[in-house]
């Protein structure tokens, strides 16, 4: 698996990357202790897939994870994960616009 971002988040001490094969198809959160131990390796939630590192008024820590299935309702495209920097648990936010 290739690094295909990664971000550093100085207030939690942690290095973020996304990992995958492919460019534009990162599959899994890897976050890492600043001595480059990992801390944690997750999947991408369920009906998403990751799309980019960020920080957000709510967050620190976020990755924007897009809908890959719309529901019956029409799903919004786009929505902020927030991290938690010792597990990598992702909690949906808010729609990512």
């Amino acid at each position: 698996m290739k690094i295909l971002q990664e971000r550093f988040y100085p207030s939690a001490r942690r290095v973020l990357a996304l990992k995958g094969e492919k460019e534009d198809a990162p599959k899994y959160l890897v976050g890492y202790d600043v001595d480059g131990n990992q801390v944690f390796n997750v999947p991408s939630p369920d009906g998403y897939s990751f799309l980019y590192l960020c920080s957000h008024t709510m967050a620190e820590a976020a990755v924007v994870c897009g809908c890959n299935e719309p529901d019956a309702d029409g799903c919004w495209p786009d929505y902020y994960f927030a991290v938690d920097h010792e597990s990598g648990k992702l909690n949906r936010i808010c729609k990512a616009r």
